[in-house]
């Protein structure tokens, strides 16, 4: 009986290694390309934050400021830290949170509230031939959804292109990127 598990057990750890070298680390896509949400990425690196931020063309439909947290995947921060690239297998998630101000004992400042957004940028040039997509799990008005497909470059490829900072990643708004590979302010 022994004899017939180490071969199995062999071949379980050389395709744990392929899939862990793979770079997506669990991440998933369903047969039609649809990106499934990570579901603990509060546990990764913490990339940065900025309240109020509003793209060029956008306006806050009520008005009120949001905070944008960023996080990325330890293996994709790992990798930027040590060579400079992010690489095949990187996810940013954004996550869109109200501002709440005066409440309880403050008299002054905001925190974040209420989810409101959840978004991916994914590098995976394998699948998508301008190499990341970005997704969005924000459906208004409905539960978070649990895949999504890619949006249209135009939506947000094309200008995370022209303006990122690094590998159409917006190094420049977040200090844990920038002080990773030297950046710092």
């Amino acid at each position: 009986m022994a004899r017939r598990l180490f071969p199995l057990l062999i071949l379980a750890a050389i395709a744990g290694m392929a899939y862990a070298q793979s770079g997506f680390q669990g991440f998933r896509f369903t047969s039609e390309n649809e990106f499934i949400r990570p579901q603990e990425y509060r546990r990764w690196i913490f990339a940065g934050s900025s309240l109020g931020l509003v793209y060029e063309g956008e306006e806050q439909a009520d008005g009120a400021e949001r905070f944008h947290n960023v996080y990325i995947n330890p293996a994709a921060y790992d990798a930027y830290a040590k060579t400079g690239e992010f690489p095949a297998g990187t996810v940013l998630m954004l996550e869109i949170m109200t501002a709440r101000e005066k409440t309880s004992i403050l008299n002054g400042g905001r925190y974040e509230d209420q989810l409101v957004g959840l978004a991916a940028a994914v590098k995976a040039p394998d699948r998508f031939k301008e190499k990341w997509a970005y997704f969005s799990f924000t459906d208004p008005g409905k539960p978070f959804l649990e895949k999504a497909a890619a949006n249209k470059p135009e939506e947000c490829w094309t200008c995370h292109k022209q303006h990122g900072a690094d590998d159409n990643v917006f190094v420049q708004f977040y200090p844990t990127l920038r002080d990773a590979r030297g950046k710092g302010n």
